[in-house]
């Protein structure tokens, strides 16, 4: 599986974005805007052409999941079961099914929790209730779906590797931990147990052509070292080839839990409001600053380096999202 991220950004970041995330505050509740959606004019007309629009509705909530959301949140099955035996009560369930994607739309646009950073800018609004209306009444559904996204092209990169993980999820589901290196790590042309393993994952995870043969088996070669050292530029390792404790670990993580980091990230980059051009981002645990522009689809990083970051427990960094309007050196404190 060839990485959709390129290298010296890749994981490492997008990893970042997703760790120590809250789930504690609840999702917007949806059936206050579906009282409004149905007093403040026509309501979405989900079943005059019979039930197309409904089905693709369902369709759409059913592959919330490719936006790292779970369709269970949106009561899918027992939508499609009441349509598929839908006699009397139409209207209870367009109802319903406008209060699910309203529900849908809204996490899509701002995220299922509410962010734990105090943002200088407030994310830019979007009307759920006309936004809803006008898709469903003028068919373009997947449409308003698309606008409820973020616009970064940053979101779409996550949203691909999402999907690409989640494939070598089914196609690899056994991912057995490799064997350690040793307290002093593994030199290229060294002996190593799991030589035969890490050449097979390095395939799989795309550092590694897929015709590569194996060169002596049980060395860690010079081919694999080059691999390891792709694989370390694309998760924030040091690139030095060697295989050690944090690079094994890196690569003992399973496709279906990067699977769940990378749904994370997107909730995380749902938070961010619009970004209009370069952007800085500082990982406090990690004491690391990155940068890069968000716009571009490969966003390609321009600076990785240390900083140096509050006591956690005496006078912690605070954690917000806002603008750079000025950078002051040397100050005071």
């Amino acid at each position: 599986m060839r990485s959709s991220l390129p290298a010296r950004y890749g994981l490492a970041l997008l990893l970042f974005l997703a760790a120590g995330m809250s789930a504690a505050a609840a999702p917007l509740d949806a059936g206050v805007l579906a009282v409004r959606l149905y007093a403040s004019g026509p309501p979405p007309r989900w079943l005059d052409d019979g039930q197309s629009q409904a089905r693709l509705a369902l369709q759409i909530l059913a592959d919330a999941a490719a936006h790292g959301l779970d369709p269970r949140h949106y009561g899918v099955d027992a939508l499609a079961r009441r349509l598929d035996g839908l006699q009397g009560d139409a209207g209870g369930f367009e109802r319903d099914l406008s209060t699910a994607m309203l529900q849908f739309l809204s996490d899509l646009h701002a995220g299922r929790t509410r962010s734990p950073y105090r943002q200088a800018e407030a994310p830019a609004g979007l009307d759920l209730v006309e936004h809803l209306r006008s898709a469903v009444n003028g068919g373009s559904l997947p449409h308003a779906v698309d606008a409820a996204a973020p616009a970064l092209p940053l979101y779409r990169r996550v949203k691909e590797t999402l999907a690409r993980y989640r494939e070598l999820a089914r196609l690899a589901p056994q991912w057995p931990v490799l064997p350690p290196a040793g307290p002093a790590g593994i030199v290229a042309g060294a002996p190593y147990a799991g030589a035969a393993l890490l050449h097979q994952r390095l395939q799989l995870l795309g550092d590694l052509a897929s015709d590569a043969a194996i060169e002596d088996d049980g060395i860690y070669g010079s081919v694999l070292a080059d691999a390891v050292r792709r694989f370390q530029s694309r998760h924030g390792l040091a690139e030095d080839g060697m295989l050690g404790a944090a690079s094994i670990a890196a690569l003992s993580v399973a496709p279906g839990r990067r699977a769940e980091q990378l749904a994370l990230t997107m909730e995380r980059l749902r938070w961010l409001p619009p970004l209009s051009g370069r952007t800085i981002t500082v990982n406090v645990p990690a004491y690391r600053l990155w940068a890069f522009d968000p716009r571009e689809r490969a966003a390609a990083q321009v600076l990785e380096m240390r900083v140096i970051v509050g006591n956690a427990a005496k006078t912690p960094t605070p954690l917000f999202i806002g603008t750079m309007r000025y950078l002051e050196f040397n100050p005071y404190w």
